[in-house]
């Protein structure tokens, strides 16, 4: 695995470059990420590797979910599962916890919306709605995390 700023160097070069049409080239970047990137703690560094890291898995999906929906249906779920966990880390900032959580819900809808255009069995969309509600609950995100209102 590579330090941070070399991760985040190598990804700007393919922005750079404009090879929007060869996202294979960022596949090892998202397969090897820098273990910083995940936290516990939040830095500017790494608020950025973890937006590029989730564009690269989106171009993966953009790019694939025509030509084999199977393959970009993983790239969703790998970024799902990514920041499911950097949630469940106990010592994970919860600025980073809560940036996940919205970036799963929207990455869950997407897994809908793609499993819809792809005709799978509805018992499929279900059980990633049955256990994303759980794992919120499980989280209870939907709580005022620790902010006491004055009502």
């Amino acid at each position: 695995m590579c330090k941070l700023h070399d991760w985040l160097t190598e990804i700007h070069q393919w922005h750079l470059n404009k090879r929007y049409d060869q996202v294979a080239q960022l596949q090892p970047l998202i397969l090897n990420a820098p273990q910083e990137i995940w936290g516990p703690d939040l830095s500017d560094d790494q608020s950025k590797a973890i937006a590029c890291w989730l564009d690269a898995c989106l171009r993966q999906y953009e790019y694939y979910k025509l030509i084999d929906g199977e393959l970009a249906f993983q790239y969703l779920q790998l970024a799902y599962a990514r920041f499911q966990r950097c949630v469940s880390e106990p010592n994970s900032e919860l600025e980073l916890k809560s940036w996940c959580i919205k970036r799963m819900q929207q990455l869950m809808v997407l897994s809908l919306e793609h499993l819809n255009q792809q005709h799978v069995d509805e018992a499929l969309s279900q059980s990633l709605i049955d256990a994303h509600v759980r794992f919120l609950a499980y989280y209870a995100w939907n709580d005022d995390q620790g902010i006491k209102r004055g009502y």
